[in-house]
């Protein structure tokens, strides 16, 4: 993947990039073997890891994140666009 941000541009090696740009889980990830909600949402930590599973990230509609206070990250595209650079720093 070919990222340009801040008017630099640098290739990201990747296996597997998610998109959903809908307000629920897309019915296949209720399948996967990890935690989910009782919306299907993948339940991930403030640093937007995968429960479990520390070299995964999981973000917008996709996921439940919660902060350290208990607070749950509303499923709205304004949320998704503060996670993403928190996820990008983290990785």
């Amino acid at each position: 993947m070919i990222i340009n941000h801040q008017g630099k541009t640098k290739e990201l090696p990747m296996d597997l990039v998610l998109w959903t740009g809908e307000n629920h889980s897309i019915r296949w990830t209720k399948d996967l073997k990890f935690q989910h909600n009782q919306q299907g949402q993948l339940i991930g930590s403030p640093t937007l890891q995968l429960a479990g599973y520390p070299n995964v990230f999981v973000l917008g509609d996709l996921a439940e994140i919660r902060d350290i206070e208990g607070n749950r990250s509303p499923a709205k595209a304004q949320a998704t666009f503060q996670q993403a650079p928190c996820a990008a720093r983290n990785i």
